[in-house]
């Protein structure tokens, strides 16, 4: 099976970060693509011969996925994908501290998803808001660190408020979220129709651009 070549789509939503470093924030509610455009370019590293770190709350990791993108490739490609799983909120801001150290030539890209899952398990769990918010805000400044210092992709998933908290339409801890990133984008999916709209980007061109795409067993593809 040839190995995928159609990543127009996905450079188009993420942008120059995903070549030069930086951090991305790409949030939305469940079912938007979050995780299926991360896995992509997940894929697409790993095909160019680079290592990938994918953090995930998400039990089991669903490697099935990658088998779908690339068939035969998938031996080649499994060995550098490193998936780790965030077991909790403690655990993934430690990890975040150490994470400089996981960083050698061939690591290009960097997945924390969903890096809200956690945050929001703890406050649900009677946990001080203030100080959870610190630590979070000390993540984010973190992996902005390491993006720029590094030169690495760093691409963070965010879930939408629940359905009975303020503000559903906006994102879990949405002050902090949004600060620390180069780029932001919301996923959205209106009837059979998934949008991408860049709602950050050094390019002020680009802000409140919408981008429409598809997600097959292939990945992500255009969609005119």
């Amino acid at each position: 099976m040839k190995r995928i070549t159609n990543y127009s789509k996905l450079h188009s939503i993420l942008g120059d970060e995903i070549n030069s470093g930086g951090l991305i924030l790409v949030y939305g509610e469940a079912g938007t693509g979050k995780t299926a455009i991360a896995i992509q370019l997940s894929v697409s590293f790993a095909l160019e011969r680079y290592k990938v770190l994918y953090l995930t709350t998400e039990h089991p990791f669903a490697a099935e996925r990658i088998a779908d993108m690339i068939g035969d490739e998938i031996k080649n490609v499994g060995e550098r994908i490193y998936v780790i799983k965030l077991r909790n909120f403690r655990q993934q801001l430690e990890l975040i501290d150490k994470l400089e150290m996981f960083i050698t030539p061939k690591l290009r890209f960097i997945v924390i998803d969903t890096i809200t899952d956690n945050y929001r398990e703890i406050i649900a769990e009677g946990a001080d808001v203030v100080k959870v918010n610190m630590m979070l805000n000390r993540q984010l400044a973190t992996l902005l660190y390491i993006a720029k210092t590094k030169k690495v992709a760093i691409m963070i998933t965010g879930q939408m408020r629940g359905a009975l908290e303020d503000e559903r339409d906006e994102i879990v801890a949405s002050k902090v979220m949004k600060y620390w990133p180069d780029r932001i984008v919301r996923l959205e999916k209106i009837g059979g129709r998934r949008i991408a709209t860049i709602e950050k980007s050094k390019n002020k061109e680009e802000i409140d651009r919408k981008i429409f795409f598809k997600i097959t067993e292939r990945g992500i593809v255009d969609e005119y």
